[in-house]
């Protein structure tokens, strides 16, 4: 500062202006400059604030702030699981990408029974991480809402159904159970693995009624979850199930409302779909009947029709 010394009062005042005008200005450079990095930093978050994500739906995500035109390696990264693969994307000229996830992975939960009712704390979840070619890496923690899928979605005594499962506890077991009003009988088990996701297939008991339901919950987490979608229908079983004009066929039902005293049976045309009343029955207390039919003299040999009363049907072939 030996500059600041000499001279005139008036030089050294206009120097020490130009001096504090040279400081601010490094100074807002440097703020604005460490303001930018901040900004420039890799983003990865919901393509919807309010998105929800459901095992085995489908989800989106957006990355902000990587390398241009670069490809974006995204992998999932779970408790007690090695990373997953999610896929690759190559981001825009700005630096960004949406990603779109087809069918969520199970992201196992982590969770809390309070009581018997089902009701838990905690949540499914795992963590999305996103890298450029150049290192940039950013990550999102993804909360998931479990969910039960059966298939088919629609069944009777003697079907086989698989019902599926994601978001549970890892290798947790699962009780299936029918939900019979306000009783649960169990049923079965399944047990789901190190991320929580399962499968069970079994095959619909003749001790369930029309109003029961499959019921999913999990031993240790408390997760209580119904299969979307699905419920039970009637039984209808016929023999035999082919023959000429003027068989006779017996036909038996189950899983129908005995309070329903005038249940049509149909036979239904294989080509228009038409439907002709064969019948007309009333379903015993519990559900069940049993009748005799003949086929119709205009049925076409060669052909098959259905018989049908309510959603239950069976298939019949003519022959000649």
């Amino acid at each position: 500062m030996r500059f600041l010394s000499g001279g005139s009062l008036f030089r050294r005042l206009v120097l020490l202006s130009v001096l504090a005008l040279l400081l601010s200005a490094s100074s807002l450079l440097f703020a604005q400059h460490a303001y930018a990095r901040v900004q420039d930093a890799p983003e990865l978050y919901a393509a919807d604030f309010y998105q929800y994500n459901y095992y085995n739906k489908s989800a989106s995500f957006v990355g902000v702030n990587f390398t241009p035109n670069s490809s974006i390696t995204l992998i999932w990264r779970i408790d007690s699981v090695a990373d997953l693969p999610a896929g690759t994307i190559t981001s825009n000229a700005s630096g960004g990408f949406t990603f779109k996830v087809a069918n969520m992975p199970s992201l196992p939960c982590k969770c809390q029974t309070l009581n018997q009712g089902g009701t838990f704390i905690g949540q499914s979840q795992g963590t999305l991480i996103a890298t450029d070619a150049q290192n940039l890496q950013a990550s999102f923690l993804v909360a998931e809402t479990p969910l039960v899928t059966a298939n088919p979605q629609t069944a009777t005594i003697g079907d086989t159904v698989t019902v599926s499962g994601g978001g549970y506890g890892p290798n947790e077991t699962v009780n299936i159970l029918i939900a019979h009003g306000d009783t649960d009988i169990p049923f079965t088990t399944a047990t789901a693995d190190a991320q929580g996701a399962f499968n069970s297939t079994f095959v619909i008991p003749n001790t369930i009624s029309l109003t029961d339901a499959l019921r999913l919950v999990g031993a240790t987490t408390g997760i209580n979850l119904y299969p979307t979608d699905f419920g039970f229908h009637q039984q209808l079983q016929i023999s035999p199930d082919h023959g000429p004009v003027g068989t006779s066929v017996t036909v038996t039902g189950a899983l129908y409302d005995p309070s329903n005293t005038e249940v049509p049976l149909y036979w239904v045309d294989a080509v228009t779909h038409k439907k002709t009343t064969l019948i007309s029955l009333s379903p015993a207390s519990d559900g069940t009947f049993q009748t005799q039919v003949t086929v119709p003299a205009n049925a076409t040999a060669g052909l098959t029709y259905k018989i049908s009363a309510a959603r239950g049907t069976a298939n019949f072939t003519v022959t000649n």
